[in-house]
C-alpha cells in the first residue's frame, strides 16, 4: 500500500490520535501494579518490625523478671488445624491371589520403585499345592513308567520286540 492510499492513511491518523493514549494506559498500569508491590512490601516489612520489637518486649519482660539473663531462642507457634489431605498420587494396588498379609515392608507415603515388593501375602496353602502336586506328577511319572514296562514285557512276550 502506498502512503497516499486511503485506508493506510486512516491507520496512521489512528495510530497518531489513539496510541500514546494506549501507551500512556500501559504504563499507568504498570505503575500501578508496582505502587501495589511496594505497598505489600512495605506492610510486611511493618509487620516484622512489629514482631521482632514485640518479641524484645517479652524477652525483657523475662528477664526482668527472672532476675537473669533469658538465653535467645527462636520463638515457634504451634496450631492445630482440621482439614483434609489429599495425596500428589494415589494407586490401588491389586494383589493376584489373595491371602493373609505376612510382612509389610513399605510405610504409607514411602516411595516404590517399579517391581519393588510392597509386602508379603502368607504362600502355606500354595506351597502345599505346588508339593501336591509335584507329588501328583512323581506319581503320573511313575505310572508312566510302570505302563512302558508292561508294554514291554507283553511285547517281548509276543515275540514282537
Amino acid at each position: 500500500m502506498s502512503q497516499h492510499d486511503p485506508l493506510s492513511q486512516w491507520e496512521q491518523a489512528y495510530l497518531n490520535i489513539y496510541q500514546p493514549a494506549s501507551v500512556g494506559r500501559l504504563i499507568k498500569g504498570t505503575i500501578h501494579n508496582l505502587n501495589g508491590v511496594i505497598q505489600a512490601f512495605s506492610m510486611q516489612t511493618e509487620l516484622f518490625d512489629m514482631m521482632f520489637k514485640k518479641s524484645e518486649k517479652l524477652l525483657s519482660q523475662a528477664q526482668d523478671q527472672a532476675g537473669s539473663p533469658a538465653a535467645k531462642e527462636q520463638i515457634e507457634e504451634t496450631r492445630q488445624l482440621t482439614g483434609t489431605i489429599y495425596p500428589l498420587y494415589q494407586y490401588i494396588v491389586a494383589p493376584k491371589v489373595s491371602g493373609r498379609v505376612t510382612r509389610i515392608n513399605k510405610r504409607i507415603g514411602d516411595w516404590v520403585k517399579h517391581g519393588e515388593v510392597i509386602a508379603k501375602i502368607d504362600d502355606g496353602e500354595y506351597q502345599q499345592m505346588v508339593l501336591e502336586s509335584d507329588a501328583s506328577l512323581r506319581i503320573s511319572y511313575a505310572n508312566m513308567a510302570e505302563t512302558e514296562s508292561e508294554r514291554q514285557f507283553l511285547l517281548r512276550g509276543s515275540g514282537k520286540l
